[in-house]
């Protein structure tokens, strides 16, 4: 499983995919990058915000540019023609881009990372049908690796619909 970690150079933080691969003769496991994904810019929230959604009306992915947009709202990013900017960083949904003057960016958001690998992972979920507990969390994972901070409440609701569970009355 890849993850996305932070190193410092010359006192400049930039992100990497890299994964873990266990050495059976050497018996320890060793960090390999998978990819570069970009600088790290960390954003400083500016305001609070809730959004009140009814999940049943929109698509997950419909949800999921919601819930984002809310929290580069909050950032202090503002909603231009296409995308959300602030200081030359711009997130595009619908090219599911985060970009800085037009290159690769990685945006610290909340615990999470938010930049084009974790878009496009967020976008392509499936749930993989494994057991409620581990596809659940598995998708919370996921969404605060994206920089998505939800509620119990929202997370369920939003959960329920994405693994298409019955709501028990």
């Amino acid at each position: 499983m890849a993850f996305i970690r932070i190193k410092s150079i010359q006192n400049k933080h930039y992100a990497y995919l890299v994964k873990n691969i266990w050495s059976k003769r050497k018996k320890y496991s060793k960090q390999k990058v998978v990819s570069y994904l970009g600088p790290l810019t960390t954003l400083e929230r500016v305001k609070t915000s809730s959004i009140d959604l009814d999940y049943s009306q929109y698509s997950s992915k419909t949800i999921y540019k919601k819930l984002l947009a809310q929290e580069l709202l909050d950032h202090g990013f503002e909603k231009k023609r296409f995308a959300y900017e602030k200081d030359n960083i711009k997130v595009n949904f619908s090219h599911k881009a985060v970009t800085k003057n037009e290159k690769p960016v990685v945006l610290e958001l909340n615990e999470g990372f938010l930049c084009t690998y974790t878009l496009t992972k967020l976008y392509n979920y499936r749930p993989k049908h494994l057991n409620p507990k581990e596809e659940g969390l598995r998708y919370a994972n996921l969404l605060l690796q994206a920089g998505l901070r939800l509620n119990q409440q929202t997370f369920i609701e939003l959960f329920n619909k994405v693994y298409n569970l019955k709501k028990d009355n």
